[in-house]
């Protein structure tokens, strides 16, 4: 007996004007020109606060006392921050990392004057060009800048960190140190009775307990509706406005997580399951952890990767992988880092499985959501015969799914796991897999 298919959706019935179009064109190109001359005024703002850093530390050197040695630059940044209206502290911090950025990374000031990377992506190379010998800088620069003309902040966060673990001159146990006196937690008032805590850890523990927090939310959503339903129900029979929960699924976390710092288990914020008297405490944190069969067999300490971070300590790594109820075997491309396929009896799961590893992130242009959290979408429509399989299918997070088949953003498949949009306006933009773009660039060969 053979599957019904599902009846095709149409898409939304209004449709864009030419005049429409083509205005929405010259909006997108005139917002890429300010994105450029931004980044090229940023690129202007650090080369004179590196003046500004020059002329204090020549001051320092002539200073004939120990104790007036900071002054100057000090001084110096009271001056720019009195006229700029900013704290001076914040002045001081940015001259020096102009100074270095100037010194240091001569490339990364070149390309942000020339519009090719924005502030953000500067500061995130510079970040970690920090953990790298320097030896190895120009191609630490090279490599992180041709990334970062076509990535996002997280995507090029990634790859900086796990390129700066290949070329670092730090062995991996003394960052490893270095991040564990590190680990805090933070607290600040702010306005309207409001306040933040940050922790800092260990970023599997961290990613853990975001994925958490958000299975925890979205159940508690799922009772939310159901309550307020009911409420609704009722206030409608009494003839009385209903009082109804309309927290936002960002409240719900925050308000769970709260819950269970106070009271080690989320007891305010109950699911009940028959049999299960708090369904949310059963909840466990997800995290998605790729690890070379070598280093899994403890032949070489290759590091492993953590999606949605970068690279992970192969010994934490070996620890998650024996702790594990289960794991997928995949087979992955040596020369391109394209995945091939996954050794699974169940087809439907391993396919799943693929596309989350394959993809990493959601595949909309500049999407970050991770690839377990989204919808495994046909790019040929299954209702029009496309079939299910990796080369047909692509994460895209709920919204994006949606912006996809209820508008005229059109994606096709060039490759398995390339994927080519064209957007209403009739713009391009080719995604390639994060894997693959990571290893095209090490490699340092042309773009796709």
């Amino acid at each position: 007996m053979s599957q019904r298919r599902p009846r095709f959706k149409e898409r939304l019935t209004y449709e864009a004007t030419p005049e429409e179009t083509r205005v929405l064109g010259n909006v997108v190109e005139s917002l890429l020109h300010y994105r450029r001359v931004m980044a090229s005024i940023a690129g202007a703002e650090a080369q004179a606060l590196a003046i500004a850093a020059g002329i204090a530390r020549d001051q320092m050197g002539r200073s004939g006392s120990s104790s007036e040695y900071a002054f100057p630059y000090r001084a110096i940044a009271a001056e720019i921050g009195a006229a700029l209206h900013e704290p001076s502290a914040a002045i001081e911090r940015r001259m020096a990392d102009a100074e270095v950025l100037i010194k240091r990374l001569p490339a990364v000031r070149e390309a942000l004057t020339e519009g090719r990377i924005t502030r953000k992506h500067a500061e995130i190379i510079q970040e970690y060009a920090g953990f790298v010998d320097e030896q190895a800088l120009p191609e630490y620069t090279t490599l992180t800048i041709a990334f970062a003309e076509d990535a996002t902040q997280h995507q090029l966060r990634i790859f900086a960190k796990q390129l700066a673990e290949r070329l670092g001159v730090l062995t991996r146990e003394a960052r490893q140190h270095v991040a564990r006196r590190q680990h805090g937690v933070w607290a600040r008032d702010l306005p309207d009775g409001n306040g933040e805590l940050v922790i800092r850890h260990s970023a599997e523990v961290i990613r853990a307990i975001k994925d958490r927090a958000d299975a925890q939310a979205k159940a508690f959503e799922k009772k939310i509706r159901r309550q307020n339903h009911a409420e609704r129900v009722r206030a409608e029979a009494d003839g009385v406005p209903p009082q109804l929960d309309e927290r936002t699924r960002d409240q719900i976390r925050a308000d769970i997580l709260a819950d269970e710092l106070l009271t080690a288990a989320p007891t305010v914020h109950v699911v009940e399951r028959e049999g299960t008297p708090n369904l949310l405490a059963e909840i466990r944190g997800m995290i998605a952890i790729t690890i070379p069969v070598t280093t899994l067999a403890g032949l070489d300490d290759e590091p492993a990767f953590l999606h949605g971070y970068g690279p992970l300590d192969p010994g934490i790594a070996r620890r998650f992988a024996k702790q594990a109820p289960g794991w997928e075997r995949v087979f992955q491309n040596p020369d391109t880092a394209a995945l091939l396929t996954v050794d699974h009896y169940e087809p439907t799961a391993a396919i799943r499985r693929m596309i989350d590893v394959r993809d990493e992130v959601c595949r909309f242009p500049s999407c970050d959501q991770p690839a377990q959290h989204c919808e495994k979408d046909h790019t040929i429509e299954y209702a029009r015969g496309g079939p299910t399989r990796a080369s047909n299918l692509a994460a895209l997070c709920r919204p994006h799914h949606m912006l996809r088949h209820q508008t005229a953003w059109h994606p096709r498949q060039v490759s398995p796991g390339v994927i080519e949009w064209t957007s209403p306006a009739g713009r391009r933009y080719r995604e390639v897999p994060l894997p693959q773009r990571r290893k095209r660039i090490v490699d340092q060969k042309p773009p796709f």
